[in-house]
Formats: structure tokens, C-alpha cells, sequence
């Protein structure tokens, strides 16, 4: 979770909750053991779900952390990545953060010298500009991306591209309503607290079961890509590797 985003309110969002399994569950297979770097890590809920799949302590960075910041027991918590020094760890999570970064490509290719030669990165960036609406303005969101913007930011640093694909198709077609409303005025501004303001635990029926449909979702959306398929969804992931 953004720390904007973060409240009193413990409760996690579906969309966060599957999101972070989802992701968990692809570098589960291939990424068991690796040193980690979660850049813009936020709240840390995904930097300590990382500890279930390495021994190595995860570092999570984000310029909110101050000297005070109290850390997860197995993290260790960074408030630049300027004070890293190249070539550290095998794999960088960039969880929804390209987007806050008005000089992407250039902030990417920082990232990429944090990594070891075949090391791997891990993106999500929100997808369609179409869909930039109020509550991307309060996160401050430069932008949002198409598909092929973030292929042509890993080709211009010479990385393999392993994934690219949307993903929540479904949560695609409920943010543009909500947008198009929103601009007709029909529809009050979103709230500024975002996933923040979930209103049911985890454990919660409603909770389970939107997890479970965008668990669907999402394995639908590569499954299609898989097969040359790629229909729209409300963000992008993105996996590639620093070739050696």
C-alpha cells in the first residue's frame, strides 16, 4: 500500500491482497533464495511476504522511511536507493512505482545497476491513460502506461523480456465507468484513502471471494497473452532480466 494511502484502517483490499499472491507466486518458482530489493515499498506488507521465499534479509526502500522508521523484523529499510551499491542483488521489485517518477527511463536504469549480471526485475505500472482519474492525481501519478511503453523502456536497457502482459481486465471496465462518471459529474470524486479504506478483514467472505475472481483474472490475462491474446486491463506486469 502507498503510505498516502495508509490509515488507521488494517484492513488489506482485494486488489492488494491478490496482486501481492499473484506476484509471490510467479517468483516463487524461480527466484527461491535471491537477495531482494522492494524499491517504493511503502506500508512493507509485499517486502514481508518476500521473507517467506529467502533466508536473505529483504531491503525495502522508499523516501518516506525516516531515520525513526520502525521495520518489520528481517527488513532492512532504506530512505534512497543512492546509498546502494551496484550489482547487490539478483532480483528489484518495482511495485506501482515507475509511475511516480516523472524521469522513468532514466530512474529504470539506476534500478538496473543495483543488479547482478542475469538478475531479474519485477514491474507493475497502472496501464491506459485513459483511466488517469482524480485519485491518481492525489497518489501523484505522472502517468499511466500502455504495454508498449514499458517494452520499449526495457529494450532501450538492453534486458530479455521474460513477461509483459495486463492484467484485471475485469477491474479494467468498472475504472473506466467510474471515470467516464466522474467527468459527467454524475458520480462524487473518488475517496483520497484508496485501498486504504476497505471496509471488510481478510478473513471476511466478501474479501475471499473478490480475491478469488481476480486471482481468475489474472491467471486468464497471461494465459491469454500465452496465446497471443491481450485484452486491457487496469495494470501492466512486467518481468526481464539484466542480461550478463
Amino acid at each position: 500500500m502507498d503510505i498516502k494511502e495508509q490509515s488507521l484502517n488494517t484492513n488489506r483490499h482485494p486488489w492488494e491482497i491478490s496482486r501481492a499472491n499473484r506476484i509471490l507466486n510467479i517468483m516463487a518458482r524461480s527466484m527461491k533464495g535471491f537477495s531482494f530489493v522492494d524499491i517504493g515499498a511503502g506500508d512493507l506488507y509485499f517486502s514481508s511476504l518476500l521473507q517467506s521465499i529467502t533466508d536473505i534479509p529483504v531491503v525495502a526502500v522508499d523516501n518516506a522511511y525516516t531515520e525513526g522508521y520502525t521495520a518489520i523484523s528481517g527488513l532492512i529499510c532504506i530512505d534512497d536507493i543512492s546509498k546502494l551499491e551496484s550489482s547487490s542483488f539478483d532480483c528489484a521489485i518495482l511495485m506501482d512505482v515507475l509511475e511516480h517518477i516523472e524521469d522513468d527511463h532514466a530512474f529504470f536504469a539506476r534500478v538496473l545497476d543495483l543488479i547482478k549480471d542475469n538478475g531479474t526485475i519485477v514491474i507493475t505500472v497502472p496501464a491506459h491513460q485513459c483511466l488517469y482519474s482524480d485519485h491518481d492525481t492525489f497518489l501523484e501519478h505522472f502517468r499511466r502506461y500502455k504495454r508498449q511503453q514499458i517494452i520499449d523502456l526495457m529494450r532501450e536497457n538492453g534486458v530479455d523480456i521474460d513477461i509483459c502482459h495486463y492484467f484485471y481486465s475485469s477491474l479494467f471496465f468498472v475504472r473506466l465507468a467510474e471515470v467516464i462518471c466522474g467527468r459527467t459529474g454524475i458520480k462524487a470524486k473518488e475517496q483520497e484513502r484508496g485501498i486504504g479504506g476497505w471496509n471488510y478483514s481478510q478473513a471476511n467472505i466478501v474479501t475471499k471471494i473478490l480475491v478469488s475472481l481476480l486471482d481468475f483474472d489474472f491467471q486468464l490475462c497471461s494465459l491469454l497473452d500465452k496465446c497471443g491474446i491481450r485484452i486491457p486491463g487496469l495494470s501492466i506486469i512486467a518481468i526481464c532480466r539484466k542480461i550478463a
